[in-house]
C-alpha cells in the first residue's frame, strides 16, 4: 500500500537562466563642416542608457545605447570642441531555461570607452560593455506533510524548516528632475563637455507589499566657459519610489538595481546653472522567508517501509551586512598637474568567490596643466572585500557605493582616495533530505515476538524520544508516558523505560 502525504504549495520564481556577456562595439564619426579638424583628442566619456528589454521562447534581447561625448582641441588652437557620437549596442541570450513568461533583470557596466582619430576630419569610438541577464520563471515549492488522522503502525517525524524563496521580481520606470546652480567661484558653464551619471540605492525597506527604496543619482559634468576656461559640477539628486511587490512574507529581503534609460543636462541662458532630467528603471528582486514541512523520518514495527527521498535546501539570507573599505591610489598622469577639476567614478558588476568581493572600478580624472591645458586621465582598479565566512555560508552582493573621491596632485600623478560600501546577503544553506513518498506490504510483517516487552537503558549523548522509539519498536507517547516526560529533545543520561508497542 502506499500512503498519501498533505501536500501544499507556495508560488515562487526560481532562476532559469544566468549569463554575462562581454561586448565590443564601434562607431566612426565625421567632424562637420561647422567645426574645425581635430588637433588632439582630450577625453571620450559615456554612460549606457537600457533602451529595451524583449523576452521570447528561448531568447533575451537586450537593445541599449552609449551617448559618447569626445573632446578635442583644433589643429589651430584656441578652445574645445565636444564631437557626439551614438554607439547602438544589441546583444542576445539564448537558452532553453529562458521561457516566454520570465523575467529578465538585466545590468549594463562600460568596461571601456576610448576614441581614436582616423583623420583630421574622422573619429573612431570603441565601447567594451558587459552584459548579464538573469531569468525567473513561475515556480512552486512544495510542503509535503504526514496526513492528518491515525497512520496505523507508521510513525512519522515532522519538521518544518526555514527557506527564502524568491517571492516577487518587479520593475518600475520614473522620471528625476533637478536644477543645478554653480558656486561664485566657478566660470559660467557654456558646453557640457562630458557627463557620467552612478545611480546608488540607500534604502530598501518592505512594508505589507510594498518596497520603499530611497536613493540617490550622482552626476559629474565637466564643461567650459564661452571664454575656454574648464570647470567641473558634482550634482546629486536624491529619490524615494514606493514598488508594489505583491503579497509578501513578513520578513523579506530585497535586492534592487537601478538602469539609467536618459539622461538630459541643460545649461541655462546666463550660463550660472541648469536643469537635469534622468529617467531611470528600477529592478527588484524580493525573498520572503517561510516555513516549509517535511517528513524527515519514518519508521514501523509492523511493516517494512520502502521509503522515496528527495534532497531539500533550507535556510537562506540570515543576515544584511555592510562592507566597507578605504582605498588610497596614485593614478599616473603623463602631464603636470596644476588645478585638477573632479573624477568620475564608475564600479563595475562585482565578482564574489567564498566571503571575497572583487569590485571593479574605472576613475576619469580631469584636470589642468600647469600651462592651463584642459587633460584626462583613465585607470581601472580592482579592489577587494572581505567577510570570514563559516562552512555553508555565503554572498550576494546586493548594492555597491562610493564615496565622493578626495584628490590632489603628487609626485608624477593624481593622489585618489575613495570609501567603497559593499552590501550583501549572508546566506546560510544546508542540504538535508525529506520523504516525500511511502509504500508498505501488510502481508508482510516481521516476527518481533521474542523482543522484551520493556527495555530500561541510560540514554546516550546521541538520543532523543524518536530514536529510542525507532529502535526499540515503541512510539514517543509511550516512552513520554512511561516516564513523565512532555518533550521531543534530548535525554541524556537519564533512564529510561522503553514499553513494546506492537
Amino acid at each position: 500500500m502506499e500512503l498519501s502525504f498533505d501536500r501544499n504549495s507556495m508560488e515562487c520564481w526560481e532562476e532559469s537562466f544566468s549569463q554575462t556577456l562581454r561586448k565590443e562595439d564601434s562607431q566612426d564619426s565625421v567632424v562637420p563642416d561647422t567645426m574645425p579638424d581635430i588637433g588632439g583628442l582630450v577625453c571620450c566619456t559615456g554612460t549606457p542608457l537600457i533602451r529595451g528589454k524583449d523576452v521570447t521562447e528561448g531568447r533575451v534581447r537586450l537593445e541599449a545605447n552609449i551617448p559618447a561625448k569626445a573632446v578635442y582641441t583644433p589643429e589651430e588652437g584656441g578652445g574645445l570642441y565636444v564631437l557626439e557620437v551614438n554607439l547602438p549596442l544589441y546583444v542576445s541570450f539564448e537558452d532553453t531555461g529562458i521561457a516566454a513568461d520570465s523575467v529578465c533583470v538585466a545590468e549594463i557596466e562600460l568596461a571601456a570607452l576610448e576614441a581614436r582619430t582616423l583623420n583630421p576630419r574622422k573619429i573612431s569610438v570603441r565601447a567594451e560593455t558587459v552584459f548579464r541577464v538573469r531569468c525567473f520563471t513561475p515556480a512552486q515549492i512544495q510542503s509535503v506533510g504526514a496526513p492528518a488522522g491515525e497512520t496505523e503502525g507508521i510513525h512519522l517525524l515532522e519538521r518544518v524548516g526555514a527557506v527564502t524563496p524568491l517571492c516577487a521580481v518587479t520593475e518600475k520606470t520614473f522620471v528625476l528632475t533637478d536644477e543645478f546652480q554653480l558656486g561664485a567661484e566657478q566660470p559660467d558653464m557654456a558646453r557640457i563637455l562630458s557627463q557620467s551619471i552612478l545611480p546608488q540605492v540607500e534604502e530598501i525597506r518592505c512594508v505589507g507589499g510594498k518596497l520603499v527604496v530611497k536613493g540617490n543619482v550622482r552626476s559629474c559634468l565637466t564643461y567650459a566657459s564661452a571664454e575656454g576656461e574648464g570647470g567641473s559640477l558634482r550634482l546629486e539628486t536624491g529619490f524615494s519610489q514606493v514598488v508594489d511587490a505583491g503579497e509578501l512574507p513578513e520578513e523579506s529581503h530585497a535586492v534592487v538595481s537601478l538602469l539609467v534609460s536618459g539622461a538630459y543636462f541643460e545649461p541655462g541662458p546666463d550660463g550660472r546653472g541648469g536643469t537635469a532630467e534622468i529617467h531611470m528603471v528600477l529592478q527588484a528582486m524580493v525573498y520572503g522567508k517561510t516555513g516549509v514541512t517535511s517528513v524527515v523520518d519514518a519508521y514501523s514495527a509492523r511493516y517494512p517501509l520502502e521509503l522515496e527521498r528527495e534532497p531539500l535546501e533550507t535556510g537562506g539570507i540570515q543576515t544584511e551586512l555592510s562592507l566597507r573599505e578605504s582605498f588610497h591610489e596614485t593614478v599616473p598622469a603623463p602631464q603636470s598637474v596644476g588645478e585638477i577639476l573632479g573624477a568620475q567614478l564608475r564600479p563595475g558588476l562585482p565578482a564574489v568567490e567564498e566571503g571575497t568581493v572583487a569590485l571593479p572600478v574605472t576613475a576619469d580624472i580631469f584636470y589642468e596643466t600647469t600651462e592651463g591645458e584642459l587633460c584626462s586621465v583613465r585607470r581601472d582598479f580592482i579592489w577587494h572585500l572581505t567577510q570570514g565566512l563559516e562552512p555553508g555560508q555565503s554572498l550576494e552582493v546586493t548594492a555597491v557605493a562610493l564615496s565622493e573621491p578626495a584628490l590632489s596632485p603628487a609626485a608624477g600623478g593624481i593622489e585618489l582616495r575613495v570609501s567603497a560600501e559593499v552590501r550583501a546577503f549572508l546566506r546560510q544553506t544546508q542540504e538535508t533530505e525529506r520523504i516525500t513518498g511511502l509504500r508498505y506490504d501488510e502481508d508482510a510483517a516481521p516476527d518481533l515476538s521474542e523482543l522484551p516487552s520493556l527495555v530500561l537503558l541510560r540514554a546516550s549523548n546521541r538520543d532523543d524520544l524518536w530514536t529510542l522509539a525507532k529502535e526499540n519498536c515503541s512510539t514517543v507517547a509511550a516512552i513520554s508516558e512511561a516516564n513523565g516526560l512532555d518533550s521531543l529533545g534530548a535525554v541524556w543520561e537519564k533512564l529510561i523505560l522503553i514499553p513494546k508497542c506492537v
